[in-house]
């Protein structure tokens, strides 16, 4: 979609997935490149002017993913992680699910931006 990658948020009428959106929105991701999801079905984020429908995160809608941000709790990253967030190139965890994971790179932008290359081949980066 012109240039832009597709882009989901899990738990995006939280709070921390409303942070997710914002910072999308700063960056300038088109409204149509969104895709909130969260629990249920059903109402819809403001996003940019647009009304983006929440949808519940399945194996189809992962599939067209580019990107995927988890502001869930543990628990579900590691649903997600088992389900449709295997197949996403890239996942940002938010939760403590994978933070000490062999393998899953821990990133404090701050501090460590260049570590988020470093994934060994694997989809999942940890964000505290």
């Amino acid at each position: 979609m012109n240039g832009w990658p597709t882009v989901g948020v899990a738990g995006a009428r939280g709070v921390v997935g409303g942070v997710f959106c914002n910072i999308l929105a700063d960056a300038g991701l088109p409204a149509e490149c969104l895709r909130a999801f969260g629990s249920e079905e059903g109402n819809s984020i403001e996003y940019r002017g647009a009304s983006v429908p929440v949808h519940v995160l399945t194996d189809e809608r992962g599939a067209e993913l580019d990107v995927l941000f988890l502001a869930v709790d543990a628990a579900q990253s590691r649903e997600i992680m088992a389900g449709p967030g295997s197949s996403v190139p890239l996942v940002v965890d938010n939760s403590s699910a994978f933070r000490l994971a062999d393998g899953v790179p821990l990133v404090v932008p701050e501090a460590n931006a260049d570590a988020a290359r470093e994934r060994n081949g694997g989809n999942l980066i940890a964000n505290p």
